[in-house]
């Protein structure tokens, strides 16, 4: 038997919990994507294909996309620290605009 001091779980709880949860996992997932995106762009396309003109290691390659990922990572927390106090709907909006922009010349 359990005690009286434990609080009981409701069906609106636990639905709210789970999808809390996968909101969040779904979250993550985008962002780990993304990262991994980024940092690959930058490490073969940037690095491998233009600094060292298609002579690059796959070593270096990693090395590269390893402290791309370390950036972007800090680039990310340090922006959400600048905008901590904006507001959230402007954000998103800027990022649909942003996201937008290099289809609005062929689709206008």
């Amino acid at each position: 038997m359990r005690p009286s001091t434990w609080p009981t779980r409701s069906a609106a709880t636990s639905s709210s919990a789970s999808i809390s949860a996968v909101a969040f996992a779904t979250i993550l997932a985008v962002v780990a994507g993304l990262t991994l995106s980024g940092a690959s762009a930058v490490s073969h396309d940037i690095y491998a294909t233009v600094v060292k003109k298609g002579t690059a290691d796959s070593a270096s390659e990693l090395r590269v996309s390893k402290i791309t990922t370390i950036c972007l990572g800090v680039i990310a927390v340090v922006l959400g620290i600048a905008f901590r106090e904006a507001e959230h709907r402007l954000m998103v909006s800027l990022a649909f605009a942003i996201a937008r922009r290099p289809t609005s010349r062929c689709c206008s």
